[in-house]
């Protein structure tokens, strides 16, 4: 019988450890100081160019210790460490019947826990490293809406908004991984997260028009920049754009702005691989 010395056996057991074993001991403490810190922070408040509502902690060292964002149905906190980066954010968005809430812990270069609802999620590394930079653009700017003469300026003034929402509604639902999901008779495709061909997302804003119903929802908008209708795939939508679905009616004619991105997604009612435009949060402005 082989036998292995053991050094190599302990090289192979840390080989081997899965990437959720990460220690995030140190983002958990730096939450826990936080919080038990805010009462005797500076407050200080501000509005996104979405028309997110800001709030910022400040210590005594004139440091943001957390940063929370505000919008329809949505909330996001954000908590760095003593280095100034993320070390762990909070989301807590849906609706009363369906709430889904949260943990995304950050080390200086990447993810390295995800859960939602208490569940694993299960993001892709391409996925990962999209949301990444996502959050980490997200925290510097409303960090310089916040404090300007602090922070520095990001290289876009303007927030994207994470691609949360899909990921939470796979991690703490047991079907997030069927071929797809039947809603009013009509379907929510649902064979995968695809394969991400770019690594920003994308914003519109407009007025609805309507849904569209073939093979798979369409969401059906009129840019407000050119003036042409344009329409998104509803594949794994946040709990806002279900609600557009379910009564279209109401909403004709409304400003909103949408979040959407561009992937290859499996669809079989529609013949297979397809690169679509999908839609992922919708806020409504006033």
């Amino acid at each position: 019988m082989k036998r292995f010395s053991p050094l190599l056996a302990a090289v192979l057991v840390a080989l081997a450890a899965p990437a959720l074993a990460q220690d995030i001991s140190a983002q958990k403490a730096i939450y826990q100081k936080a919080e038990k810190n805010l009462a005797s922070c500076k407050k200080v408040c501000g509005s996104s160019e979405y028309g997110d509502a800001l709030v910022g902690w400040v210590d005594e060292d004139g440091s943001l210790i957390k940063v929370t964002a505000n919008s329809s149905g949505r909330s996001e906190d954000y908590y760095p460490g003593p280095d100034g980066k993320l070390a762990y954010v909070h989301l807590d968005w849906g609706d009363d019947d369906h709430r889904v809430k949260e943990s995304i812990y950050f080390t200086p270069t990447a993810i390295v826990k995800w859960l939602a609802n208490g569940e694993n999620s299960d993001e892709s590394p391409e996925e990962l490293k999209e949301s990444f930079a996502t959050f980490q653009k997200n925290f510097a700017t409303y960090s310089h809406i916040l404090l300007p003469d602090q922070a520095a300026e990001p290289a876009s003034a303007s927030p994207t908004k994470p691609a949360t929402q899909p990921a939470a509604q796979s991690a703490s639902e047991s079907a997030a991984d069927s071929a797809s999901e039947e809603s009013a008779g009509k379907t929510f495709a649902s064979a995968g997260k695809g394969d991400i061909k770019g690594s920003t997302l994308n914003v519109t804003e407009g007025k609805f028009l309507r849904i569209d119903e073939g093979d798979y929802f369409h969401w059906v908008m009129k840019d407000k920049e050119t003036g042409e209708e344009v329409d998104y795939f509803i594949i794994k939508p946040d709990a806002n754009v279900e609600a557009v679905t379910d009564a279209p009616e109401k909403f004709v004619g409304k400003k909103c702005r949408v979040t959407w991105k561009e992937s290859t997604e499996n669809l079989p009612e529609a013949g297979g691989k397809q690169d679509v435009q999908q839609i992922l949060s919708v806020t409504w402005i006033k």
